[in-house]
């Protein structure tokens, strides 16, 4: 006997707005998770960032209260090298409006026999003087030890005197305090307490924070200093 069997044309599979459906939801997730990712990314850097400027300027805090002497270049020692009697000195110089993508690490000149006071010029000579060069200490009078680059999209955008970041009277923007264009930290043998001074004035002041953003602006960090020698990351 013979069996005759049925074929079965109904095919099983996906119709072609299954497959869109589908393609959509992807596309979704995989957005979803890009943007996170990118953000999660920003706010390493940021974080990254901020936390070498802290090193930075701990890094000057530990030299001067060391008495160490800096690498000085050829270019450095040909006119008016540092004397044997030098008072060790080191800070941090930040001009965000002309250099947003970097920051420096400098020694001070300053005479060794002048007195201890706030008139003592401990300003990134460079700067103050008109003569900055992005290759440090190429120039004879430079006080550049070493010019610290971002090398992402990442800037330092704000300088902000007398007022916090971060707390209940949060000034993030510096609405409350100063907004300046230069900021000098430095310390000095035998003190571990900060000198901090802004725009080529002799007077300094109590404290002062750095903000670095994001390319997109979306993500910020603060670096703030305290003329008690305390530096904090937020």
């Amino acid at each position: 006997m013979f069996k005759f069997f049925k074929k079965n044309n109904n095919q099983s599979g996906m119709t072609f707005i299954e497959i869109v459906v589908v393609l959509g939801i992807f596309a979704t997730l995989s957005a979803t998770v890009l943007f996170n990712y990118r953000d999660f990314s920003n706010g390493v850097r940021l974080q990254n960032l901020a936390q070498e400027i802290a090193l930075q300027g701990k890094r000057a805090q530990t030299l001067a209260s060391q008495g160490r002497r800096p690498m000085l270049t050829d270019a450095q020692n040909t006119i008016n090298p540092i004397p044997l009697d030098w008072v060790s000195s080191y800070g941090l110089a930040f001009r965000p409006d002309q250099n947003p993508n970097s920051f420096i690490f400098y020694f001070n000149k300053f005479d060794p026999e002048e007195e201890i006071s706030a008139n003592r010029e401990l300003y990134f000579y460079d700067f103050v003087d008109g003569s900055y060069t992005p290759s440090c200490g190429s120039e004879a009078e430079s006080e550049c030890e070493d010019e610290i680059f971002i090398n992402d999209s990442s800037v330092i955008d704000l300088i902000c005197i007398n007022s916090e970041p971060v707390g209940v009277n949060a000034d993030p923007d510096c609405t409350s305090g100063t907004e300046m264009s230069e900021l000098y930290v430095s310390f000095t043998r035998p003190f571990l307490e900060a000198y901090i001074l802004t725009d080529d004035t002799v007077t300094p002041v109590a404290n002062a924070f750095v903000r670095i953003s994001s390319a997109d602006g979306a993500q910020k960090r603060f670096v703030t200093f305290w003329n008690t020698g305390q530096i904090s990351v937020n």
